[in-house]
């Protein structure tokens, strides 16, 4: 037995035609249990939940307060028109680890010793 291929994204657009109907209030209560890379990916269904998230600032602003209290203490010692959203992608991108890249080694001739030795041999 032979499973169907998955449903292509028009045939799930079109499967799923109502989603744009959902209330905002609805959509915004469904993503406050999401993380963050679901959260975003919830914005991207469509246009209207993409406005109801974005307007619901509530939302990112318990993310960062989940997951970078210490910014969200700045943030509140030093009050900023920013949006929360991109105070998280920034803090997200500060702790990210860094690439190391070690510089190749710099040999001159003078750091190695060559020697040579010589075997006579009688015949």
């Amino acid at each position: 037995l032979r499973r169907p291929p998955p449903p292509g994204r028009r045939e799930a657009q079109r499967n799923c035609s109502c989603w744009h109907e959902l209330p905002a209030e609805l959509v915004v209560e469904v993503a406050r249990a999401l993380d963050a890379r679901s959260l975003c990916a919830c914005t991207r269904v469509c246009q209207p939940w993409q406005l109801a998230l974005e307007a619901a600032s509530t939302l990112w602003e318990a993310l960062l307060r989940a997951q970078f209290p210490r910014a969200m203490a700045l943030v509140t010692l030093l009050p900023t028109d920013q949006p929360f959203k991109d105070i998280y992608r920034e803090q997200l991108a500060a702790e990210r680890p860094k690439a190391r890249v070690n510089p190749p080694p710099i040999c001159t001739l003078s750091d190695f010793a060559i020697t040579f030795e010589l075997i006579k041999q009688d015949r």
